[in-house]
């Protein structure tokens, strides 16, 4: 889909008291502005509800109807949950608006300054253990928080993760496309949903779509895992097709992160060979005991 075109000083029009303080930036189909509204910090989403031009992705959301569905779904998530590793809402609600031909709804999310995981691994390829451990400790509190409200994420990968300036601290961003198991509005149309190298087995049987739970999660938090440990993604690689791509996923076990670097500890490559088995029963039943796994594993490499 196609993002509005809006300058900051369309923005400052629209949006009462707001001042632009950074360029804009692209998150998937949304626009998005790094604003000052009485002097606290927030980001302002742009989302454009006219638009025809869909490229075949997502038709689950290609409509107009359906686009503000999902985004009263997103900002109705985000008031349940409560995590500190999950974006939050910001003081502006789902507002829509025509503006110069555009047919917009636009909401506020809180500021975050820091790097996404996607940025740091173009950087430094890699993360340390002990990073990529407390990443996905964080992210898994946030899948974990996210389920308890009967929701499953479908689209963790690097660029949907933010690591915090401040603390270090890992926050799940875009809810956008998450599935709520109790929608039953939410029909099972034969289309993929999700960035097509981070889905789950379970996310390409459009069958049984409304089967999956937080392991789904759990398995695109371990493609995040072994790319931020080796620097290599599991399954894909440059010129790949989607239906190869599709086939490794479903097919094919990755090479063990420690036969890549030996300096991974077993327990650590353990962790994310169990996330990446194509069963989902395989995975962990608790993302507690997840938790539970890799805060052992903290610990005794902090020793």
């Amino acid at each position: 889909m196609a993002v509005p075109i809006l300058s900051r000083e369309d923005v400052e029009l629209i949006v009462p008291n707001c001042k632009v303080f950074s360029s804009s930036l692209h998150g998937g189909q949304k626009l998005v502005f790094p604003c000052l509204i009485s002097d606290v910090k927030c980001a302002i989403k742009f989302i454009l509800i006219n638009n025809e031009d869909s490229n075949g992705e997502e038709e689950e959301f290609s409509n107009s109807e359906e686009i503000i569905n999902r985004a009263k779904r997103e900002l109705s998530i985000m008031r349940r949950v409560s995590s500190p590793n999950i974006i939050k809402l910001g003081d502006i609600d789902l507002t829509q608006i025509d503006y110069k031909g555009q047919a917009l709804i636009y909401y506020s999310e809180e500021w975050i300054d820091g790097n996404d995981v996607g940025s740091i691994l173009k950087e430094s390829r890699v993360m340390s253990i002990i990073d990529t451990l407390k990443l996905v400790r964080d992210i898994t509190k946030a899948i974990d928080c996210i389920w308890n409200e009967g929701n499953v994420h479908r689209d963790i990968k690097p660029q949907n993760i933010m690591r915090k300036t401040i603390d270090n601290t890992y926050v799940l961003l875009d809810l956008g496309i998450a599935f709520d198991i109790k929608d039953v509005s939410l029909t099972s149309i034969g289309c993929i949903v999700g960035t097509r190298t981070y889905v789950s087995p379970e996310q390409l049987d459009l069958k049984n779509k409304r089967s999956i739970d937080f392991r789904s999660d759990l398995f695109s938090l371990g493609v995040v895992m072994y790319q931020a440990l080796t620097g290599k993604h599991p399954f894909y690689e440059k010129g790949m097709t989607e239906p190869e791509i599709f086939t490794k996923i479903l097919t094919e076990t990755p090479m063990a992160p420690m036969e890549l670097d030996s300096n991974i500890p077993s327990g650590v490559n353990e962790i994310v060979m169990r996330l990446l088995n194509k069963r989902p029963y395989a995975r962990y039943k608790k993302c507690s005991i997840l938790i539970d796994d890799i805060e052992a594993i903290i610990r005794a490499l902090e020793v």
